[in-house]
């Protein structure tokens, strides 16, 4: 049951996740394992399922936030902040994984308007940044460093 959920997840074979959730109990199964596949895959669809269905507190929402920003999986990092309670995340290692990925100035331009500037390395931001030639996460982290020191 666990290896044919799982491959579900991989495939992004949403009517069969779908068939699993009404039919057995999975939390008896590797269900974080489900949620950072799909994370990982950009299965938004799952991924709703997976919340919808599942007790959120069965999540490591931080390493499922992570794995989607580590493959540049915006519309999932939106899911998840829209539909989860945001103090589950880690938004200062999530945008360290989107930085990595450099697939995406999209998805740290999102993660940028939650970080907590205090505990944040802006700085390797703004590297990796100018290294991959994001010139509007570049523009956003100066008007961000700019209002702070405004303050």
């Amino acid at each position: 049951m666990e290896e044919a959920m799982k491959t579900a997840c991989i495939n992004g074979e949403t009517e069969i996740v779908e068939i699993f959730l009404d039919k057995i109990d999975i939390t008896f199964l590797g269900v974080n394992t489900y949620m950072n596949i799909s994370c990982q895959k950009g299965w938004d669809e799952i991924v709703s399922l997976l919340l919808e269905r599942v007790d959120h507190s069965l999540f490591d929402f931080t390493a499922a936030m992570n794995e989607a920003c580590r493959c540049g999986e915006a519309d999932v990092v939106e899911l998840l902040i829209q539909k989860v309670n945001r103090e589950n995340f880690n938004f200062d290692t999530a945008i360290v994984e989107a930085c990595k990925s450099h697939l995406n100035e999209n998805l740290v331009l999102i993660l940028l308007q939650y970080i907590n500037r205090s505990t944040s390395d802006i700085e390797a931001v703004s590297g990796k940044a100018y290294d991959y030639g994001w010139r509007r996460v570049s523009s956003r982290l100066k008007r961000m460093i700019y209002n702070d020191i405004s303050k």
